[in-house]
C-alpha cells in the first residue's frame, strides 16, 4: 500500500526540518497584519497558536509512527477514509504548498525591496522560487540549515527587541483594539 520511508536523517536535521515547516518568511509577513488587527493581544494569539501547533505535531508524530509510509496527510487520510476524501486531502495540501510558497516569495521580495527600492517585487519573487527550486532539486541540506538558522536569528532579534521595547505598560493599551 505504498513505499516505505527511508530513514536517513539524524535528530538535528529532523528538528531543523520541523522548524523549517513552522518558521518562514510568511510568519513575518502575516505577523505585520496580525499586529494591526490584534494589537498587543497578538502575543496571546501566538501562544494559543503555538499550543495548537504542538497538538497537531503530536498527532503527526503518532500517525507517522503508526503508518510509516511516504505521503503524510494523503497517506493518513487514505488509511482512514480512502477514495475521494484522500484525493481532496492531497489536493488541498498541494494547493496549500503553492500558496505558502507564493506568500514566502512575495514576503521575501517585499523585504528585499525595503533595502533596494528600485527592484521589481514580482520578478524577485519568481527568481526566489526558481532559486529555491533548483537548490531543492539538487538536495541542499546546507541551504536548509542556513535558511532556518537565519530565520531563528531574525526571530530571536525581533523577540529581544520586542521584549526590551514592548514591556512598557503604555504600549499595551488598549490590549485588544478591535475587540476580543
Amino acid at each position: 500500500m505504498g513505499e516505505r520511508a527511508e530513514r536517513n536523517i539524524d535528530l538535528f536535521y529532523a528538528v531543523i526540518a520541523g522548524l523549517g515547516s513552522t518558521l518562514g518568511v510568511e510568519f513575518f509577513v502575516l505577523l505585520d497584519y496580525a499586529t494591526v488587527l490584534a494589537g498587543p493581544a497578538v502575543v496571546l494569539s501566538l501562544v494559543l497558536s503555538g499550543l495548537l501547533n504542538m497538538l497537531i505535531m503530536l498527532n503527526y508524530a503518532e500517525l507517522s509512527s503508526s503508518i510509516s509510509r511516504v505521503g503524510a496527510e494523503y497517506t493518513f487520510t487514505k488509511a482512514a477514509f480512502g477514495g475521494f476524501i484522500c484525493f481532496l486531502s492531497g489536493w488541498l495540501r498541494w494547493l496549500s504548498s503553492i500558496f505558502t510558497t507564493t506568500l514566502s516569495a512575495m514576503g521575501l521580495a517585499w523585504m528585499v525591496q525595503l533595502f533596494f527600492p528600485g527592484l521589481n517585487a514580482p520578478l524577485v519573487a519568481v527568481a526566489v522560487i526558481a532559486l529555491f527550486t533548483v537548490v531543492s532539486v539538487k538536495g541542499g541540506r546546507r541551504v536548509d540549515l542556513i535558511t532556518i538558522a537565519s530565520f531563528i536569528a531574525v526571530f530571536g532579534v525581533l523577540s529581544a527587541v520586542g521584549a526590551v521595547h514592548g514591556l512598557r505598560l503604555e504600549n499595551h493599551h488598549p490590549f485588544t483594539p478591535r475587540s476580543f
